[in-house]
């Protein structure tokens, strides 16, 4: 599981991650499904408290060749 984290980490599509860690097409959009969920449920969770400061970062992305 964790190999697969780190393909979605590095923004790799699902096929790329199924066929790298060795798993089906459908187990790997299952998976990444749970992950984010799980992911949200943990954020929801989140209180701040004091000052709280927030900036926006802009990227540019394309995958034109």
């Amino acid at each position: 599981m964790l190999d697969y984290i780190r393909c979605m980490v590095a923004g790799k599509s699902l096929r790329a991650c199924a066929k790298e860690v060795g798993i089906s097409l459908p187990t790997s959009f299952i998976w990444r499904h749970k992950i984010l969920a799980a992911l949200q449920s943990f954020e929801d969770n989140i209180n701040f408290f004091g000052v709280v400061e927030m900036d926006e970062l802009l990227m540019d992305y394309s995958e034109k060749r």
